[in-house]
């Protein structure tokens, strides 16, 4: 089962990746041309993975399981964080950079998972120290 799992995870971080490279494309080639609303749907999606998954370890950690996720992850990062960078004002880069990762926090506060699970905490903290230092950006961009 695990071969099979690790291919289907390969080809949503595979996808992710192209789809973060294409969005990032500059002047001389053709760049995917990303909307607000499929981020969205992308951070939702990734947050209901993560949750669903947590849901169905249990306490114990699943090494091969949660590195494929942080992987799913960095990409999922990459992705917003090109989407934010397409704003060319710092104050409403970090405002779009706050608001994706507050759906994101949302939608990991919402899943079928245990809040206690160490995994589950992980990932809240870190996606919730990324919204942090959005809103520092905010702060200082207003200035």
């Amino acid at each position: 089962m695990w071969p099979i799992f690790q291919k289907e995870m390969n080809a949503h971080t595979e996808s992710l990746k192209k789809l973060v490279d294409g969005a990032g494309s500059g002047y001389l080639s053709r760049g995917t041309v990303l909307k607000d609303s499929w981020i969205q749907l992308i951070v939702q999606r990734y947050a209901a993975l993560f949750t669903a998954f947590v849901a169905l370890t249990g306490e114990e950690d699943e090494a091969m399981l949660f590195s494929n996720l942080m992987r799913m992850r960095q990409e999922v990062s990459r992705l917003i964080i090109t989407q934010a960078g397409k704003l060319k004002d710092p104050a409403k880069s970090a405002t779009y950079l706050s608001n994706t990762y507050e759906i994101l926090l949302h939608h990991m506060s919402t899943g079928p998972h245990s809040t206690t699970h160490p995994k589950a905490q992980a990932e809240v903290a870190h996606w919730r120290q990324r919204e942090e230092e959005a809103r520092r950006r905010i702060s200082l961009a207003k200035r």
